[in-house]
C-alpha cells in the first residue's frame, strides 16, 4: 500500500518515520528539498494521505 504525507514538518516527519519501513511513502512539502515526489504523483498513487500542516 502507498501512503502520502503532505507537509514534512514536526508531525509530518514523525508520521514518515513511523511508516517508512512498512509502506511506500510519498512525501510532498512546499520546501522542495523535503519532497520525494511531486504533488500529482502523491495524489495519484496513494490510497491514504495524511495532511500535516498548520
Amino acid at each position: 500500500m502507498n501512503i502520502g504525507i503532505i507537509g514534512q514538518g514536526f508531525v509530518g516527519n514523525a508520521v514518515y518515520q513511523k511508516f517508512k519501513n512498512f509502506f511506500k511513502v510519498y512525501t510532498y512539502d512546499i520546501a522542495a528539498k523535503l519532497c520525494n515526489s511531486s504533488y500529482d504523483e502523491l495524489i495519484n498513487n496513494c490510497k491514504i494521505i495524511f495532511i500535516c500542516g498548520s
